[in-house]
């Protein structure tokens, strides 16, 4: 009596060993079966030009054997020139002798017609084939879940890699055919990427709803699942036609990205040594899929950098240059940036009506954004600077402008200062935390300002406030944070002493205290600055610029800098 075959799933265990049986399938190939009415339409059989020795005749591809074999898909498609893929051959053969009763078999279409019919159909053919590789190269493209690939041939060589990996594991586990499900972003519907012995236009196929589909769920949760017979268990229904199939998970539990399904014409079993190579098989899938995500982030991450760069370079290329502007007038100063790019400006020039018109800015945030304000400001200034407009002017139409930019922080410090060479007198507008003062060996005055950042009070207003710059005096011009006490106590980290990330910060709070307790603080400046009265303003800039400290970046506010250092050189009375 014959057992009854189980119909329950199975799950694999690693300690049951199972016998194996080589399997042969004939998949039935549109093309094939187009040149078999071709054949059947006009009487003229086909030859590959290809492989002289294999002829297809009623749509069968004979070798010189006479047996029947399967056409191959790449083989079949690997012709250049569509024209030369096929050419008409006559079927009947002829001893020299012909008969009523055979010229009624004989092809009732010329061969010249028949040969533009089989030209039409290979151009056809053709055409195909370039959008099977399209979809098959898109579809391994998107199965990375990358939008732009590393260059023009990366999606062919991941389908190749793809379908490699596929083709060597079936032929370990004598299976049949086999594909890979890849998971969308919603973890809703799977959507086959990569195929192997299957039609092409399977990729074209919709995505299968992941409700339902009771294999892969089971595979899913890290469970090789062995469906020996899938005609006894229906609900665990395959996505294509075979008798056996086993799936297995791309992936992990916590991180599951997909699945891979292996069928088999006819019902079998499968031992641990097959599902082991099953599931070796999606660690490399999983590898190639990591290797080119990993690859195209590293080639962006190239990409912003090298843009970055080029930023800087721009934003660097517009500082004013060391050069005087009047012979009464001597001009110098800085900008410091946490990075390449921030937030920290300064410039100066002569206006067109002689007057010699600076400024310095710095945006409350750093990185590419405090750029952005940056950039802002200095345009802005300039435009205004050749229209004479007065600081108190500019300074408010660079407050509105930053106030209507959106909803992100754009506030920032300014301070925009006039003079006249000839006189020394002059007007400045502040904004924000920036500092200005006056030195001379008399001693110091500081100018006044608004304590309202640019973009932070739609009601601010911007006075110009008047000062005269009396010969051998020098004018210092600091944004908010040139100079500072770094208070950082350790209470306000809230860190772990025993995490090592922690001891690390703690360890970078010290090291800046010990810093700014040998560099430079306010008192220091105003001390140093009496002294320097005499120097040229270039001296001045470039000592103080080698005396601050280095300030700590916390919670995204910035610590970019700028000085401005303008002296009047002439002779004291």
């Amino acid at each position: 009596m014959a057992q009854k075959r189980k119909t329950h799933l199975r799950i694999h265990n690693e300690s049951v060993n199972e016998p194996t049986s080589p399997s042969n399938v004939i998949i039935m190939d549109e093309v094939a079966n187009c040149l078999t009415k071709f054949t059947q339409a006009t009487g003229w059989a086909i030859r590959s030009t290809a492989t002289k020795q294999n002829v297809f005749v009623d749509g069968s591809l004979v070798a010189a054997s006479g047996q029947s074999t399967r056409p191959d898909r790449a083989n079949q498609f690997s012709q250049s020139t569509p024209r030369k893929r096929w050419e008409v051959l006559d079927a009947m053969p002829i001893d020299g002798m012909l008969d009523m009763d055979a010229a009624i078999d004989l092809p009732m279409v010329t061969e010249a017609a028949a040969d533009a019919l089989l030209g039409s159909i290979a151009d056809l053919v053709a055409r195909l084939e370039r959008a099977e590789n399209a979809v098959r190269e898109q579809q391994a493209s998107l199965a990375t879940d990358v939008a732009v690939t590393r260059n023009k041939d990366e999606g062919k060589e991941i389908a190749d890699r793809l379908e490699s990996i596929l083709a060597s594991s079936c032929t370990s586990i004598k299976a049949t055919a086999a594909a890979i499900y890849i998971l969308d972003d919603q973890t809703s519907e799977l959507k086959m990427r990569a195929c192997w012995n299957l039609p092409v236009d399977r990729l074209l196929s919709p995505a299968r709803p992941l409700r339902g589909s009771l294999a892969d769920l089971e595979a899913l949760m890290g469970n090789a699942v062995l469906l020996e017979d899938l005609a006894a268990v229906p609900s665990w229904s395959s996505p294509e036609q075979f008798a056996s199939a086993i799936v297995v998970p791309i992936g992990t539990i916590a991180m599951p990205h997909g699945t891979i399904w292996y069928w088999t014409d006819h019902s079998r079993k499968y031992d641990s040594a097959q599902v082991e190579v099953a599931n070796l098989a999606c660690g490399r899938v999983m590898n190639e899929l990591e290797q080119s995500v990993l690859g195209a982030e590293v080639q962006q991450s190239r990409t912003v950098t090298r843009q970055i760069d080029q930023a800087s370079l721009a934003i660097s290329s517009r500082s004013p240059l060391s050069m005087p502007l009047h012979e009464n007038i001597e001009l110098d100063g800085w900008s410091l940036q946490d990075d390449l790019l921030g937030g920290a400006i300064h410039n100066w020039e002569m206006n067109p009506q002689g007057q010699i018109v600076a400024m310095i800015g710095n945006a409350r945030h750093s990185g590419p954004q405090g750029a952005l304000v940056a950039t802002a400001l200095h345009s802005i200034t300039r435009s205004q600077w050749a229209m004479n407009a007065t600081p108190s002017q500019i300074m408010q139409l660079l407050s509105d402008y930053l106030m209507e930019c959106g909803e992100d922080d754009w506030s920032a410090s300014a301070s925009l200062l006039q003079i006249d060479p000839l006189t020394g007198r002059g007007c400045v507008t502040n904004a924000g935390g920036n500092q200005i003062l006056i030195a001379s060996h008399r001693g110091f005055r500081p100018i006044g300002g608004t304590a309202h950042a640019l973009a932070t009070d739609p009601n601010a207003c911007f006075a110009n406030a008047r000062f005269v710059l009396q010969p051998g005096e020098t004018l210092l011009a600091m944004s908010e944070n040139l100079v500072r006490q770094l208070n950082l106590p350790m209470t306000d980290l809230n860190l772990n002493t025993h995490s090592r990330q922690s001891q690390q910060i703690a360890n970078a709070v010290r090291r800046h205290r010990r810093a700014l307790a040998k560099s430079l603080d306010q008192n220091d400046l105003l001390r140093e600055i009496r002294t320097m009265t005499d120097e040229p303003a270039e001296d001045i800039a470039q000592h103080f610029a080698r005396r601050l400290p280095i300030l700590l970046n916390r919670e995204g506010v910035a610590s970019d800098r700028a000085l401005l250092v303008v002296r009047n050189q002439q002779k004291g009375f």
